[in-house]
């Protein structure tokens, strides 16, 4: 099977790969859980990272850890960070494991998710004044993997896809310390976060009390190639997730569960939700997963997915969606780019593209995501003839 190109992998992974302990800028704090430390939210004067310890775990096997940035404690934001994914395909030429496409370790995800690019133009932002919470991706698998994964390069090497845990660890600290009802609960992901956020916004929809909820996924439509989901999810052990009742657990054990469905699933149970998604209409970083997931599976027809076949497959998606759901809206971007809530283009994007003035009477990108966050009605917004072209 043939490897994937160096540059696949680095855009893949959205930044190089970064090796050592994990140094914080400066202004924020650490604080380590244990028997005599829950780390309380009244604790929390300025952003911290919070390590849960216990199961948690990075790939590599160090530890996990979350950020918080204080704000209101009725307002809250729980965001699913991206970078990557790692998997095991059983192709052409028998199972290989693909675990160069994501972060191994806490620093780097942390860099990617939190204090390089990070989400600060969220929080200074459209969640200005919310607690927002961040997790970083440094498992490789959506946040609902429950299993090891050992490297196919002869080392030997087992890392840790314990997502799931890492997961449950920031959910439960966020309920311990958030458990009166909110003016606002959002939910957000980006890239490979916002598949993370289609799995889970259900379970966090279901726990939390609030007034007013949102969801908002960033740069992933969950199109991939065919048949190739449930087996993944099956792997990542994440069938016994709790966020699946026994059907679904049927489902999944035979492969026959995708991420979408799980999203529909939700969009239907809460109807007075707001979902949102941001989709670059060739995003390039889609487009290059889609490709590696297929040559990683042996379904050479699927490797050469173009800009033009992503766009007409997610629009397709999505209308489908769209006409059995009203509460799920879009903003499409033209051209490639991918990831906009955790990246300064949130503040240059408009329809027409990442730095393209806005057409007339179409908001720019920043305006559509103010005002879906703070409970405004808003349009599907898409540039071209007929609104979809």
């Amino acid at each position: 099977m043939p490897a994937w190109s160096k540059a696949a992998i680095a855009l893949l992974a959205g930044a190089p790969a970064i090796q050592g302990q994990l140094t914080l800028p400066a202004g924020w704090d650490t604080c380590d859980m244990g028997p005599n430390n829950e780390c309380k939210m009244n604790q929390i004067t300025k952003p911290t990272l919070v390590k849960p310890h216990g199961a948690t775990k990075c790939a590599e096997g160090g530890d996990y850890g979350f950020a918080v940035f204080p704000g209101h404690n009725k307002k809250l934001a729980i965001h699913f960070g991206g970078g990557g994914a790692c998997w095991e395909a059983n192709g052409a030429l028998g199972p290989v494991a693909v675990t160069d496409q994501c972060w191994k370790i806490l620093e780097g995800a942390w860099q990617f998710s939190v204090t390089g690019v990070g989400v600060l133009d969220l929080v200074n932002g459209p969640a200005k004044g919310y607690t927002t919470i961040v997790l970083p991706d440094c498992t490789g698998d959506i946040f609902l993997g429950d299993t090891t994964l050992t490297t196919s390069d002869g080392s030997g090497t087992v890392l840790q896809q314990r997502g799931y845990t890492n997961a449950l660890a920031v959910k439960a600290w966020a309920m311990e310390n958030f458990p009166q009802n909110l003016f606002h609960f959002a939910i957000v992901g980006y890239s490979a976060g916002a598949l993370a956020a289609m799995a889970w916004s259900g379970d966090l929809l279901g726990d939390f009390k609030y007034r007013r909820a949102t969801v908002l996924l960033d740069s992933y439509a969950s199109h991939f190639p065919p048949d190739i989901e449930g087996p993944t999810l099956k792997r990542w052990g994440g069938c016994g997730a709790h966020i699946f009742d026994q059907e679904w657990r049927d489902l999944c054990n035979n492969g026959k569960i995708n991420v979408a469905m799980v999203l529909e699933r939700d969009l239907k149970k809460f109807p007075d939700v707001a979902f949102g998604t941001i989709q670059g209409k060739e995003d390039e970083t889609q487009i290059k997963f889609y490709r590696g997931i297929a040559q990683s599976w042996g379904l050479a027809t699927h490797t050469t997915l173009t800009g033009p076949e992503l766009y007409a497959g997610t629009n397709e998606e999505i209308a489908s969606r769209q006409s059995v759901h009203p509460n799920f809206k879009i903003y499409y971007v033209d051209g490639p780019g991918h990831v906009f809530t955790n990246n300064p283009r949130l503040n240059t994007a408009t329809s027409a593209g990442v730095t393209a003035p806005a057409p007339a009477c179409q908001p720019t990108l920043l305006a559509w995501v103010t005002a879906f966050f703070a409970g405004e009605v808003v349009e599907d917004v898409c540039y071209g003839p007929a609104g979809r072209t």
